[in-house]
């Protein structure tokens, strides 16, 4: 016997008879055990998948659209602290003006 390309041969047969004969017949096999039961179960199991991959496609675009509703209500909400924080700086301003205006001055009491 010799070995080659990992297989047996008995000498005086070819070793040109290839794995892919052995593969085809296998797979020949295989097919005949396979009843229309099995075939119903893989077509239904096909069947679940995909609906499970759209429903996750649905929930993923639900959550793209949800994320960017919240980016623009975070920006509006930025925008409106800044312009809270200017307004209140420029009463802070006015406020120091007036309270400098009216301050007392020791020297001027009557």
């Amino acid at each position: 016997m010799s070995t080659k390309e990992g297989t047996i041969f008995k000498e005086g047969e070819s070793s040109k008879v290839s794995l892919t004969n052995k593969k085809r017949q296998y797979n020949k096999k295989n097919e005949e055990k396979k009843t229309p039961e099995y075939f119903n179960s893989r077509k239904k199991n096909k069947e679940s998948v995909q609906r499970n991959r759209q429903k996750e496609k649905q929930e993923q675009q639900e959550r793209t659209t949800e994320i960017k509703q919240l980016e623009a209500r975070k920006a509006d909400l930025q925008q409106k602290l800044k312009d809270i924080d200017a307004a209140r700086q420029l009463y802070m301003k006015r406020y120091q003006e007036t309270m400098e205006e009216y301050t007392i001055v020791p020297g001027n009491q009557h």
